[in-house]
């Protein structure tokens, strides 16, 4: 396959808000991998979420600094409760080690009379896939938007508007009846930090 063509499978869809950058990508071949970790450094994202079988060679990622994370589930279904409940749990301890990055470095500067001014909050980079990008995947960053206060339909119509053909029939039934609990709502910032960055 021609290089252009490799690049442009491996495009992710961007999905954000204030606290999560997600990155919706198809699964990567042993011969697209330097393409998708390509795309990966261009949003400076360090951690992949797996939810589909073991295909290619974990040694490029390991190599390149960026953990991957297999949370696999059954192709074209919705994810049980310990899939969502470990996904969940992988999103707060990455917020809460970057708010704890974020502040020891504006601890740093104002111990030093840097400009703390600059220490901005970035929002958390996780990239995420399943074999085309169209289902699992989709589903969960749905789910994690969900978890930050956002609505079922308006999640599926951001992520159908970034990434065409994204989640079937059953899995938007799963979304419309998912009853989230809000456990990615920041406290301190409200319902406000988890709408999309337009």
């Amino acid at each position: 396959m021609p290089t252009t063509n490799l690049k442009c499978l491996m495009q992710s869809a961007e999905i954000k808000n204030d606290d999560f950058t997600f990155l919706i990508l198809m699964m990567p071949t042993d011969t697209s991998i330097p393409f998708f970790i390509q795309e990966l450094r261009k949003h400076d994202c360090t951690c992949v979420v797996r939810v589909c079988e073991s295909k290619y060679s974990l040694e490029p990622f390991k190599q390149a600094n960026i953990e991957v994370i297999d949370l696999p589930y059954q192709d074209g279904s919705a994810p049980s409760t310990e899939v969502i409940n470990h996904w969940l749990e992988i999103l707060q301890t990455k917020r809460a080690a970057a708010d704890k990055q974020r502040k020891d470095a504006a601890n740093e500067n104002n111990s030093s009379g840097g400009d703390s001014s600059s220490n901005g909050k970035k929002p958390v980079c996780i990239a995420i896939h399943c074999v085309a990008g169209l289902g699992r995947a989709p589903v969960l960053v749905a789910i994690a938007l969900m978890e930050c206060g956002m609505k079922s339909l308006e999640v599926v119509e951001q992520i159908r508007a970034k990434r065409r053909g994204a989640i079937n029939q059953t899995q938007l039934d799963f979304l419309t009846n998912y009853k989230s609990k809000k456990r990615l709502k920041h406290k301190r910032s409200g319902l406000l930090a988890c709408f999309p960055v337009m």
